[in-house]
């Protein structure tokens, strides 16, 4: 037993020993083994730096540091260190108030069920279009590719007015319903493939877009949106805990509202 106490002794020793170790002093400071400890409690495991760049930092830290407080004015520091230090013991806080949150598989599946259409993408299409600035010449196009009198790929090539499109032959990139513009979604909706649109106006021209391919909605799968929808229910649980906590405080401390 005396044996044991001795060694762990011993072992208390070289531990306070070794903390004590100094890297680098100065006039009035130090920086010790205990200032890279800390150091590395508070950097994340990311942060690979060596102990050699860990120490600069805390030796550059530490000077300018010295330095401010040879150069600023007390009072100003003083008042700045507390409001930082403050900032810093209520981020803890709501850390630690953070840490106590949990959000159970049976909630993360009922928001899944009640909320539907968050988890939905919505109907997509592939359009081609023709544009033109006359109503009386879209009319005349929308005749001929209607009775296949001239397809409208050829239309395309030789009315449309549209720089972008034009060279793609009026192809554009899938659009989900819900982003393309309205004008195009409410003359698209109830057409299918193949299908070309009743001339309307967009933009102070005329357009015909025809349906060259379309995907249905779909639902996401549970599994691949489970972690967004704990992020939202976790956002919004430490929204509601936070200003409980808040509530509960300024009951606590006798908080006073003297008025704006």
């Amino acid at each position: 037993m005396i044996g044991i106490l001795s060694f762990e002794c011993f072992s208390l020793f070289c531990y306070a020993e070794e903390s004590e170790k100094i890297f680098f002093s100065g006039d009035g400071f130090s920086v010790t083994q205990k200032d890279l400890d800390a150091e590395n409690e508070m950097l994340s495991a990311s942060f690979d730096t060596t102990k050699e760049e860990k120490l600069r930092v805390i030796l550059m830290d530490r000077l300018f540091k010295l330095e401010y407080q040879s150069t600023s004015d007390d009072l100003l520091l003083d008042k700045k260190v507390q409001r930082m230090t403050e900032k810093y013991l209520a981020l803890l806080y709501k850390k630690k108030l953070d840490s106590q949150i949990e959000i159970s598989e049976d909630v993360l599946q009922s928001y899944y069920i009640a909320n539907p259409e968050l988890f939905t993408e919505p109907q997509k299409y592939r359009l081609q279009l023709l544009m033109v600035s006359n109503k009386v010449v879209c009319d005349k196009i929308f005749s001929d590719v209607t009775q296949n009198k001239r397809t409208f790929e050829l239309a395309v090539e030789e009315e449309s007015i549209d720089k972008e499109t034009t060279p793609n032959k009026g192809e554009l990139e899938w659009m989900a319903e819900n982003k393309m513009p309205r004008e195009f979604a409410a003359n698209v909706e109830n057409l299918l493939p193949g299908d070309v649109s009743q001339p309307f106006q967009y933009n102070g021209n005329w357009v015909l877009l025809k349906v060259l391919e379309m995907k249905p909605p779909e639902k996401k799968v549970y599994e691949d949106v489970k972690d967004s929808i704990r992020s939202t229910l976790t956002r919004k649980k430490m929204f509601a805990q936070v200003n409980s906590e808040f509530e509960r405080l300024k009951a606590k401390y006798q908080v006073k509202d003297e008025g704006m």
